[in-house]
């Protein structure tokens, strides 16, 4: 599973906060929400569920669907 950088900015634009804001909200570091904002690396299952409980969203809208052909 990767994080999808586009709902990330999303939901942070929405919810009003600042990296700095978020990370002390999530409790992961500002370089951490930087580097997955911009697409890399991609976050582990935890810090995403971190993240997620900041915005209180379901951690599955900041998945990335993968569209299989």
């Amino acid at each position: 599973m990767k994080i999808d950088s586009f709902k990330l900015l999303l939901e942070r634009g929405k919810s009003g906060l600042t990296i700095k804001e978020l990370s002390e909200k999530a409790g992961v570091s500002v370089s951490t929400i930087v580097h997955l904002e911009h697409g890399q690396p991609n976050g582990s299952l935890l810090t995403i569920g971190k993240i997620a409980r900041a915005f209180e969203i379901d951690p599955l809208k900041l998945i990335r669907q993968e569209v299989k052909s």
